[in-house]
């Protein structure tokens, strides 16, 4: 089994305080890349939403700081794998210019970090939007985290709790497979 992180760039803190009100519910992870990549992640999630024509990490309606260059060179170092996910909860008005402006961006980032293996590039409103295709094939997921691995919505509003009650089962499941098993709070 792989271990994935699950929008793993939401241990950061929130950019705006009304933000930080509502962390418990859009946080997926409590340690940084470093810790994540210690605690044997070999996947990771990253989703990108552009305010005020800067790119900032996000996860729901909650938005973090900029893309995190210094992550982003250690898991060049490693030669891991990440998604990147347009994070829109919505189609926004202006979709087409965003999506060019997002076309630029992984071409940019596939330029700068060449031994990443980039993936994704779908929308988050529309996942059968791809706004750039990296021409790899994902890694088959089990999606072993609160919104995908359980229905019940309610479970939605505390990811933390789901994942310490379900990943300890997640793990024992899949430990002897090929599968990549992508997590909320991995060092759970």
């Amino acid at each position: 089994m792989k271990i994935g992180s699950h929008n793993s760039w939401t241990f950061r803190k929130a950019d705006k305080w009304w933000m930080r009100l509502f962390n418990f519910i859009t946080k997926c992870q409590r340690k940084d890349i470093a810790t994540q990549l210690d605690l044997g992640a070999e996947i990771f999630d990253l989703r990108l939403r552009l305010v005020e024509n800067d790119w900032r990490v996000a996860h729901g309606i909650t938005t973090y700081d900029t893309l995190p260059i210094k992550d982003l060179k250690l898991l060049n170092n490693k030669g891991c794998y990440c998604r990147v996910l347009l994070e829109y909860n919505k189609e926004p008005d202006d979709v087409d210019w965003l999506c060019i402006r997002f076309d630029v961006l992984c071409r940019r980032l596939v330029e700068l970090y060449p031994n990443i293996k980039w993936f994704g590039g779908n929308c988050k409103w529309k996942w059968s939007k791809v706004a750039h295709d990296f021409g790899r094939k994902p890694p088959k997921f089990i999606d072993a985290y609160s919104s995908m691995a359980d229905k019940n919505k309610i479970n939605d509003l505390w990811p933390f709790l789901w994942a310490k009650h379900h990943n300890a089962e997640y793990r024992k499941a899949y430990a002897d497979t090929d599968d990549t098993l992508l997590m909320d709070f991995i060092d759970i």
